[in-house]
């Protein structure tokens, strides 16, 4: 249950954030991963029966099941399927404890219904056509990114180091990265931001097979740079996906894409295994490559920086009818 919960509780802040908060809130969300990564590298060092890892590291989480209560819903996903005098009463309250004047009631529920009408439309032309071309990319790119970032987290055996230590370091080297994504994304955009993590992840990882055999830490140097940049890329791309779809299939298309994430989780190991005893250098090479096809694939989508987050399809077509 851990991805439903890591993806709806992200899609849940984006949506009740300002366009310059985004990045903000999403690099602060994913901070506690880089912690958590490296506190992991300790907990299995000293408790190396799995099982009881497992259990261990699980139960922080029953810390949450009582906060999840005092969360309001989300105004926007409340406005799309109707629900709207609830909306109305989280705006309210979110007005009160920011001591901001909300607009008449009429004027919001007027707005709220009008959101609501435009789902009648269902597919238009343009956004059916912009729909599937965001899932097709972001699922390859999910795909992709996790692959690249999972992978490079367990990827010790490949370079001869000690398995702890590597991963507490990678968990250490995400924590910058994600700071510097702030400044980044403010010169860059989203779209640039992604398109520029993937090609520096794939130059450095492309290079590293270069590295002579006696020269082991600027290998490690070059693949801890790879791991920053896909952290960086992973970090940037959740805010992008988000900001991409709209708030009525939102949780599915996030839900799909992520899926996709998993299943780069998930051929990591295989590849790492496969070629770490003969051929160890062909990690590096195919997760640079698999930087490159992703950098490209990103190509025909649109940036979204300082923008509303779209609710329905009829906003997606909007784009491009202006």
């Amino acid at each position: 249950m851990h991805p439903p919960s890591l993806l709806i509780g992200f899609i849940l802040v984006q949506e009740i954030m300002e366009p310059k908060m985004r990045i903000v809130t999403g690099i602060m969300q994913f901070i506690s991963w880089s912690f958590a990564t490296m506190l992991y590298s300790g907990w299995a060092y000293l408790i190396r029966e799995w099982r009881w890892l497992q259990t261990f590291v699980s139960l922080p989480t029953l810390i949450m099941i009582p906060l999840l209560f005092t969360i309001d819903e989300s105004p926007r996903w409340l406005a799309v399927v109707g629900q709207h005098q609830r909306a109305l009463k989280v705006l309210r309250r979110a007005a009160k404890l920011n001591k901001v004047t909300l607009p008449p009631d009429q004027d919001l529920l007027a707005i709220m219904k009008i959101i609501q009408e435009q789902l009648v439309n269902a597919l238009l032309p343009h956004s059916g056509h912009k729909i599937r071309l965001i899932t097709f990319v972001m699922t390859l790119d999910f795909c992709i990114v996790g692959m690249l970032f999972f992978g490079l987290t367990m990827g010790a055996n490949t370079l001869g180091v000690n398995l702890f230590i590597y991963v507490a370091i990678s968990g250490a080297v995400e924590i910058p990265a994600r700071i510097i994504l702030l400044p980044i994304t403010k010169w860059f955009g989203r779209k640039r931001t992604v398109i520029i993590s993937y090609f520096i992840t794939a130059v450095v990882l492309l290079t590293q097979p270069c590295i002579p055999e006696d020269l082991k830490v600027l290998s490690i140097v070059l693949i801890m740079i790879g791991k920053m940049m896909s952290t960086c890329a992973f970090t940037s791309i959740d805010v992008y996906i988000t900001e991409l779809i709209p708030t009525e299939v939102r949780s599915q298309g996030l839900g799909l894409t992520m899926a996709g994430s998993r299943l780069g989780a998930f051929i990591a190991p295989f590849l790492i295994s496969a070629v770490e005893e003969t051929y160890p250098w062909l990690m590096s090479v195919v997760f640079g490559l698999s930087a490159l096809v992703a950098c490209v694939a990103l190509i025909p989508l649109w940036e979204t920086e300082n923008i509303c987050l779209p609710d329905t399809l009829a906003d997606l077509d909007s784009l491009h009818t202006g």
